[in-house]
């Protein structure tokens, strides 16, 4: 008959629960529990000048030193339900010598309120958990201008390519307002969920760091078989094997399926650096049924539909300037379009200067 509780926890709520069980033992930690890997810990193996000297038993020392502070110190005396669900953990896993009917009489419960309330609190724990361990398993949040200007017809095409399921590219110049476009329809008018991720060189363009977050991401979706793979293979990860699961975890989700949105794509530079050609030739490998933007200058992959991006026309940029409470003559108006160019980033650095008691009339009027 399988165990209830494990039943009612992810795997990743198991892993942590057996880590919280041997929180007295680094040994054990370093060499069974993947929380203690490399991967999991990340700044912690990184920080040091060689990393190859931090052995298993220092890598348990480094999750035990973890769990300590997420912890903390909570107060016997408190009323926050948060609070007694770390205390009962702390009594429970790191005070040794206690067992779970000696912890429940200590504190006046019964074995079955202490179990669920060491769940509840696991829960919590592995939450704090995920932030504290390691940046790459942060889902980016979505970070959307108020409003949509001078793009109607734009914004028409974008969601007629999503209601008809294809994939998308914005691409066009830089400054031109392509993350605000994406991130402002998706927020505004997608009811999907949807995943961001915004390429940074040498930050975060690695396959393995893909994988991760987006594996995090199913994961918060409740679709957990990736996530419990990397994780039990403590980050040596087989793209076959994940793959297979990745596919598996969106048929999951088949009556809500995501959008997967990549940010910056043109910085993969996937004809000269083979990490950046095994991302691309990832992403191309996804399954057809889930729907793509993709969002850069240029973009590499085939998609259905492509949208491009020009300058702001005058009356976008007259409507512009009226949303900033800027009164502007037409000939000005004409000079502000030459000299940016339509370009929208430009057009708020006018916009800011004039925020800045920079009197924008003056400046137009000496170009």
């Amino acid at each position: 008959m399988p165990n209830k509780k494990k039943t009612e926890e992810n795997l990743f709520q198991n892993v942590l629960r057996d880590a919280l069980k041997h929180y007295n033992d680094p040994a054990w930690l370093g060499e069974h529990s993947p929380l203690a890997s490399p991967y999991v810990l990340g700044q912690a193996v990184l920080a040091r000048s060689d990393p190859q000297m931090f052995t298993s038993i220092e890598r348990g020392k480094a999750l035990r030193r973890i769990l300590t502070e997420l912890i903390g110190e909570p107060s016997a005396e408190t009323d926050n339900e948060e609070e007694y669900q770390r205390l009962l953990l702390k009594s429970r896993y790191f005070l040794s010598g206690l067992s779970g009917q000696q912890v429940a009489t200590k504190y006046h419960i019964s074995r079955v309120t202490l179990e669920r309330k060491l769940t509840l609190g696991i829960k919590q724990l592995e939450t704090l958990l995920l932030e504290r361990l390691n940046p790459s398993l942060r889902l980016e949040a979505l970070d959307p201008p108020d409003s949509l200007l001078g793009r109607e017809d734009k914004k028409r095409e974008f969601l007629n390519a999503i209601h008809h399921q294809q994939r998308v590219a914005i691409y066009g110049p830089s400054g031109i307002g392509k993350t605000a476009f994406a991130s402002y329809i998706v927020n505004q008018t997608v009811q999907q969920p949807v995943f961001w991720y915004t390429f940074h060189e040498e930050l975060n363009d690695h396959l393995e760091m893909l994988l991760f977050a987006l594996a995090f991401f199913l994961h918060c979706q409740n679709a957990h078989n990736l996530w419990a793979q990397l994780v039990a293979d403590q980050g040596h990860i087989n793209f076959d094997i994940a793959l297979k699961l990745l596919r598996y975890d969106l048929e999951m989700l088949q009556s809500n399926l995501p959008i997967l949105c990549f940010d910056d794509i043109d910085l993969l530079r996937y004809t000269e650096v083979e990490e950046h050609k095994r991302i691309v030739s990832f992403i191309d490998q996804l399954p057809q049924a889930i729907q793509l933007v993709l969002i850069g200058q240029s973009v590499p992959i085939l998609v259905g539909a492509h949208i491009h991006l020009e300058e702001l026309s005058l009356p976008a940029i007259a409507q512009l300037a009226t949303a900033a409470k800027i009164s502007l003559s037409d000939e000005h108006l004409r000079r502000l379009q030459t000299y940016t160019s339509g370009n929208p980033r430009l057009l708020n650095l006018f916009i800011a200067l004039h925020n800045e008691t920079v009197d924008l009339n003056d400046i137009l009027s000496q170009m």
